[in-house]
């Protein structure tokens, strides 16, 4: 009697551990598969992904966004310098150093405004080749699922 239990027993284990083999291989096996297909979309910079699109967008932005962006800027820049000379007692303590600074917060900002199409682009480009590099540590075989079942099943 206690034979038969235990072969009652080891068969229904096996059917369990298939069971569980076959639903695990079928998550990674969906998971692999919808990875390939979000990679394929996501490594796309915003110029290849919809041509139309990103050039309506980079022409609003040079002739709409990019004006009102400046403007803001040397309002700023403006209120910066005349309150560098009421607080200097208007050039009575000035020194140097301050209007070097505020030069050089200057520069920074035309070489930020001018280039924030291109920062944005390679932030894109930079995304574009980290999801490419991940996926194809997924799918190109550097994970091998087979050895991990093997040892799954032999854990089991």
């Amino acid at each position: 009697m206690d034979r038969i239990f235990d072969d009652l027993f080891e068969r229904i284990r096996e059917m369990l551990i298939d069971a569980i083999l076959n639903n695990i291989a079928g998550t990674f096996a969906t998971f692999v598969e919808q990875t390939e297909a979000a990679a394929a979309i996501l490594e796309n910079t915003p110029a290849s992904f919809n041509p139309t699109v990103y050039n309506m967008i980079y022409s609003l932005s040079m002739a709409v966004i990019m004006p009102i962006a400046v403007a803001i800027f040397a309002i700023i820049i403006a209120y910066e310098l005349m309150s560098m000379l009421a607080e200097r007692n208007s050039f009575e303590n000035f020194d140097m150093y301050s209007f070097l600074i505020w030069t050089g917060k200057i520069v920074i900002g035309v070489i930020l405004l001018t280039n924030v199409f291109n920062i944005i682009e390679i932030i894109f480009t930079v995304g574009a080749a980290a999801v490419t590099g991940g996926s194809t540590y997924l799918t190109g075989g550097a994970l091998d699922f087979e050895a991990t079942f093997v040892a799954f099943e032999a854990a089991l």
